[in-house]
């Protein structure tokens, strides 16, 4: 098997998972052919979609929002860019192609220090709540807002009640619930993004949602007042240490070549406030002609798409250095499926 069928063979799935996001690469892995996924895209409005085809967009839906709240918030940034940092220091100098697979069949014990940074998303904070619970809840969300467009808090409630999901995806919200009430759909999504453009999201998640509690949830509401948005961050951050957005901590020094892009795609295309807009409405956007077009896919054929505006952006950015992304997501997913429970970070 050549380097790039190993590296493939790491990123599959079974046959019931739509897909993934491998977030030390960027690369979203979608479950499905690149004809398949052709096909879905171009289903007219009206017509009806098999079930499959329902699944699999709500999937990448999910996953797409992880991509954006990575590439968009200050903490998941930072993250990640520490992530492929810590993994790429691992395959220091570059290795040959046997070296490669002997590596993805036996891979060494992971270091430390990237353990502690991968358990940090389920470090537990006040009231038990963890990073991942912010993260996954808010996706979860997301994920019903853009595929259910007439969705209310009941529908919202009952689908909680009734699907067999982990705690993370419901765990944030209910916490919201508390303080929110009926208002807590339309301003969930806004308390995670603050929350996690914080040093310590889980800490500081119950003072934001006070926060906007305190300045009258419905006004927020209402529509996505950034002015409002900034009055909340500015009165958490008297008590909360700040990141800010992503785009504050890339001006720091931190960078990813697919995030980083990505974010200058998305903000030279959109501006900055729309761009922030599809974190907090999902109704509102266009998903996959913003989002799905600024950033690589693995598709199961096998074939690695690279939009053409991503190579426009940066010329230099080869076959080659590709291979190199997609091989290091491979080393990571192959290193943390060995660790246990840090797989869960995908």
């Amino acid at each position: 098997m050549n380097s790039f069928g190993k590296i493939f063979e790491t990123y599959e799935v079974p046959e019931n998972v739509g897909g993934y996001l491998e977030w030390v690469s960027g690369i979203l892995y979608i479950n499905a052919s690149k004809q398949q996924w052709k096909e879905y895209l171009n289903v007219q409005a009206g017509e009806t979609r098999s079930a499959s085809q329902r699944e699999l967009c709500q999937t990448v839906t999910h996953e797409t929002y992880h991509f954006l709240q990575i590439a968009m918030t200050g903490y998941l940034y930072r993250f990640a860019c520490r992530l492929f940092t810590g993994f790429r220091s691992l395959l220091s100098p570059l290795l040959s192609s046997s070296k490669i697979e002997q590596l993805l069949c036996d891979p060494p014990p992971l270091p430390q220090n990237l353990i502690e940074l991968v358990r940090a998303l389920d470090s537990p904070g006040p009231e038990g709540l963890t990073v991942r619970d912010i993260v996954e809840s808010s996706a979860y969300l997301y994920e019903h807002l853009m595929h259910y467009p007439d969705m209310n808090k009941s529908f919202y409630d009952e689908i909680l009640a009734s699907s067999h999901i982990g705690p993370e995806y419901k765990k944030a919200y209910s916490m919201a619930e508390d303080i929110l009430g009926p208002h807590v759909m339309d301003t969930f999504l806004t308390a995670s993004f603050i929350s996690l453009c914080f040093e310590q999201p889980a800490g500081c998640f119950l003072d934001v949602l006070k926060a906007i509690s305190e300045a009258g949830p419905e006004e927020l509401a209402s529509g996505c007042d950034f002015s409002r948005i900034f009055s909340i961050t500015q009165e958490v951050s008297q008590r909360h240490k700040p990141l800010g957005p992503s785009e504050e901590v890339a001006a720091g020094g931190m960078s990813h070549p697919v995030y980083t892009l990505s974010l200058e795609l998305m903000n030279e295309s959109l501006g900055r406030e729309q761009a922030i807009l599809m974190l907090l409405a999902p109704r509102s956007m266009n998903l996959y002609g913003a989002v799905l077009a600024v950033r690589p896919a693995l598709f199961k054929d096998p074939a690695l798409w690279v939009p053409e505006n991503f190579r426009q952006k940066m010329p230099e950015q080869d076959d080659a250095k590709l291979f190199i992304v997609a091989l290091l997501g491979a080393f990571a997913l192959t290193l943390l499926n060995k660790g246990q429970d840090l797989s869960r970070y995908r």
